[in-house]
């Protein structure tokens, strides 16, 4: 069962505030996405997608964290489409 907090940041990424879901990609890479790896992923890849430069780069640094903790996530990420950039950021730090 997943905690609501999940419930809760799904939502902060609609808002139209680059700060909000720039805060939300950088908790998903830390202790809480940590022990979430496939529900945190599932964020990400929408982050990643972002046209912020500085959401996607949060997602792409959080994105690193947990393939490093979880490196099985690692090949699911590298097929990702429609996110070049991030990818490319990722795979630098892999």
């Amino acid at each position: 069962m997943l905690p609501p907090r999940f419930k809760k940041l799904k939502s902060w990424i609609e808002i139209d505030d680059k700060y909000v879901r720039w805060n939300v990609a950088m908790s998903l890479g830390v202790r809480f996405g940590q022990a979430y790896p496939d529900e945190a992923l599932k964020m990400l890849k929408e982050l990643a997608n972002d046209e912020e430069r500085f959401v996607w780069r949060a997602a792409s640094s959080s994105i690193v964290k947990l393939i490093r903790t979880h490196p099985e996530l690692q090949k699911e990420v590298l097929l990702w489409d429609n996110c070049e950039e991030c990818l490319n950021v990722v795979k630098k730090y892999i």
